[in-house]
Formats: structure tokens, C-alpha cells, sequence
């Protein structure tokens, strides 16, 4: 089951990694993919490598805080 709010963390291909916070996992990775996410555009391919979901809003980005 998919919750509504989640965290997730790519690692990229330099070896750095980024952080996010988001609603829909799939549309975001897609966004990714499609170099429309300023950060990693230059740094594909990435991999996500952590996936936490919440059902609250203000623990998630806590979390990600």
C-alpha cells in the first residue's frame, strides 16, 4: 500500500546523494529520469536507495529534515 507522503534518497553517479520529499514516488523518479530535477539532471543515472512512507505530512518531512 502506498502512502500519501514519503522520503526518498538517490544515490547519484558521482556518488553523491539526494534527499527528497514527495507525494507520488513514480511521477518523481519519472521527473528525475527526465532531467526536470535541477540537481541531478547532470548526475544520471541515479538509484534509489531509500524509501520511507507516512501517512502524516509533518512526520515526513521531519524525516527528511
Amino acid at each position: 500500500m502506498e502512502l500519501p507522503y514519503a522520503v526518498y534518497i538517490l544515490k547519484c553517479n558521482n556518488e553523491t546523494y539526494y534527499t527528497g520529499f514527495i507525494t507520488n514516488i513514480k511521477n518523481r523518479l519519472k521527473a528525475h529520469k527526465n532531467k526536470e530535477v535541477h540537481y541531478t539532471k547532470d548526475k544520471l543515472p541515479v538509484e534509489l536507495v531509500h524509501l520511507s512512507q507516512f501517512i502524516d505530512k509533518q512526520k515526513a518531512y521531519d524525516f527528511e529534515r
